[in-house]
């Protein structure tokens, strides 16, 4: 494909306050993209298939078709806030704004456009700090409701075919709350912490899946498309993929003073994740399980250098852990 993206955009944000502790924000901004697609897509088939090519090379069965396309979007997105300050070193939050992702093109004759994606995001927080700043502790309750939410995917292509594609997922929502700790007993100890749960859901998620090299692949309900290799499939109700219930960042730091007034500084972190998804599938194969993953480090700081020195190991679990999954049409089976 032959892509030609063009962004305007124009953006303001104005606070107010109310009073000495009382401040309004509020920001807008005005986003314009415009995209076009040329080039061509080729794969091989067998020459009685040929009809629907735009060129057919006989000898090695390559067909070819053009690839086209333009996709104009415009979005005025928007932020409103409120900002309280509870004390000398507490503040609390209120916020409302708006996402927009733009839309585009995948390989394939039309349809090949997939949406605008769209956000809503509402959070509410107080960040804080204590005993003559050695304690910092920050809270967050959010809620994001998603729509047309982009999805990445093996999905069919016209006018024959199936290669990565990217559709709109329809409705997800997430809420949850992240709590962050920061502490320092001393001026060369650090401990962290950062904790968050996270409840999502598709309330609205159908994509596409080819059968032209074999049934689909999935665990969700399929309905046949009429005249194409193709099923609808529906995974409404399912959680949404890379997004663990429970996430915690744990980490701790010391530096040791040496001679000369050098310094090295001994640092140790675990990240611990619940269970999540993948893939759109929801296949047993794109399912990772709760992980840990480890890290430490070293780090050697000779007195008035601009130069430091590191040693470090990270996964000290040796974890292997999915970032990600699709299914391969012709095995039949999520690869990840």
């Amino acid at each position: 494909p032959d892509l030609v993206t063009k962004s305007y955009a124009a953006f303001g944000q104005l606070t107010y306050s109310h009073t000495s502790n009382l401040r309004a924000t509020g920001g807008l901004r005005f986003t314009r993209e415009e995209k076009s697609q040329g080039g061509s897509f080729g794969f091989v088939i067998p020459p009685e298939g040929a009809g629907a090519c735009g060129a057919f090379d006989s000898a090695t069965s390559f067909c070819t078709f053009p690839l086209n396309g333009e996709l104009n979007a415009s979005r005025l997105t928007y932020k409103a806030g409120l900002e309280y300050d509870a004390g000398p070193n507490s503040l609390l939050y209120a916020n409302v704004s708006t996402g927009f992702k733009a839309g585009g093109f995948y390989g394939s004759q039309a349809p090949n456009t997939f949406r605008p994606e769209k956000l809503t995001a509402y959070t509410f927080g107080a960040k804080n700090r204590f005993f003559d700043n050695k304690l910092q502790f920050n809270l967050e309750v959010f809620y994001w409701d998603y729509k047309d939410q982009q999805i990445t995917h093996v999905g069919p292509v016209r006018p024959i075919g199936f290669t990565v594609i990217t559709e709109n997922a329809g409705k997800s929502r997430l809420y949850g709350a992240e709590a962050d700790l920061i502490w320092s007993p001393s001026a060369r100890d650090m401990f962290h912490a950062n904790v968050q749960y996270l409840n999502t859901k598709y309330t609205d998620l159908h994509s596409t899946q080819t059968t032209l090299a074999g049934p689909p692949a999935t665990v969700c309900p399929t309905t046949p498309v009429a005249g194409q290799p193709e099923v609808v499939v529906n995974c409404s109700g399912n959680p949404v993929m890379l997004s663990p219930k429970w996430t915690a960042n744990l980490s701790y730091s010391h530096r040791f003073p040496l001679a000369n007034g050098s310094e090295l500084e001994a640092q140790v972190g675990t990240q611990i994740q619940s269970g999540y998804w993948t893939g759109i599938e929801y296949l047993p194969g794109e399912r990772q399980k709760a992980s840990t993953v480890s890290n430490a480090s070293l780090t050697y700081r000779p007195d008035g250098s601009r130069f430091t020195i590191s040693a470090y190991i990270d996964n000290i679990e040796d974890s292997t852990v999915k970032a990600f999954a699709f299914v391969q049409p012709v095995l039949g089976m999520p690869v990840v």
